[in-house]
């Protein structure tokens, strides 16, 4: 999760801070949802650089898939999405594919998403 993490803080500057801030006049703080619960023990695998094994890519994938079934919505379908781009890289394709709009705009949503759960007090786990 930690290799993660300069990932989320970009992600939360560049699509601002606005995105993440509690509504005023909030009494009592939100439950937390299955999703960001099931982040708190999330670990991704490094996938970062051009040098991705396909190993690393497979289990990735799996591990985007199995947070997915906790996430709803927009953030369930960017999951598959990004899981789905990673097991084309687990297949033979090159890390290289995977920056198109699609993959781009998932990994964005998944990104608010991990932020949005870490700004309501979730914890990353010390690895």
């Amino acid at each position: 999760m930690r290799r993660i993490a300069p990932l989320f803080v970009t992600a939360a500057l560049v699509l601002g801070v606005g995105a993440v801030a509690a509504p005023v006049g909030a009494s009592t703080p939100a439950k937390t949802s299955a999703f960001c619960k099931a982040l708190k023990n999330f670990n991704l695998p490094d996938v970062t650089g051009q040098n991705v094994s396909e190993e690393t890519a497979a289990k990735a994938a799996k591990q985007l898939r199995k947070l997915s079934r906790k996430a709803t919505g927009k953030l369930r379908q960017a999951l598959k999405t990004l899981a789905s781009g990673l097991e084309d890289v687990a297949d033979g394709g090159k890390p290289e594919d995977l920056l198109t709009g699609d993959y781009i705009k998932a990994a964005g949503t998944f990104s608010l998403a991990a932020v949005k759960c870490l700004a309501g007090g979730i914890e990353l786990p010390s690895n």
